[in-house]
């Protein structure tokens, strides 16, 4: 969330938060469905192929729109450190070849 003006560090550790969470949820669904391991496989595919993560910067209000998609995750802050309480920080998606197009217009962190 580029409103808050986190330090770099701060947004990497969000993010890893919101990997983290995406991962979660991805194996768990694995156990809990009656359906296909589809998101299993593609979470080992993504680990095979070398893990990449990309950071990009968004606005609040980009995030807010984003969180809304089905196969998001985000992470609201404990407020102990740079930002305020339940502050809207990251959101994340499964490994997907379709991402690609839904970050089109978002910039890399640098």
């Amino acid at each position: 969330n580029n409103d808050l003006k986190m330090d770099k560090g701060k947004a990497i550790a969000q993010a890893c938060h919101a990997v983290e969470i995406a991962t979660e949820k991805l194996l768990s669904s694995m156990f809990e469905s009656t359906g296909s391991d589809q998101q299993f496989i593609d979470y080992h595919k993504y680990k095979i192929s070398g893990r990449r993560k990309i950071v990009l910067k968004g606005t609040q209000t980009q995030l807010e729109e984003m969180s809304k998609q089905p196969d998001a995750v985000h992470v609201i802050d404990t407020g102990y450190t740079q930002v305020p309480e339940n502050s809207l920080t990251a959101v994340a998606f499964y490994p997907s070849k379709n991402n690609k197009e839904r970050f089109t217009g978002f910039k890399l962190l640098n």
